[in-house]
């Protein structure tokens, strides 16, 4: 049976000390889109991180017409603080 990759998470920017966050990225594969393995994925990597590295925060960003990625960091709750200004 052939493997293939569906999307990957990324963990970046890790700040430890007192803040402990890291910024959270993600793809998926226009063939594996919109059947909830991103937010089964991310969902355990971010209980993973929070459990055994005491995360405190997580942050994401996500182009302001990429509703199915709003969809998903709703679906994590994320909350949003923000908008970037329109250049």
């Amino acid at each position: 049976m052939p493997t293939r990759v569906l999307g990957n998470i990324s963990l970046s920017n890790f700040v430890r000390g007192p803040a402990k966050y890291f910024d959270l990225g993600y793809n998926v594969a226009a063939t594996a889109q919109r059947q909830g393995l991103m937010t089964e994925a991310a969902s355990g990597v971010i209980r993973y991180d929070f459990a055994k590295v005491e995360l405190l925060r997580v942050s994401a960003a996500y182009l302001p017409h990429n509703r199915h990625s709003a969809r998903l960091l709703e679906r994590l709750e994320f909350t949003g603080e923000g908008n970037p200004r329109e250049l």
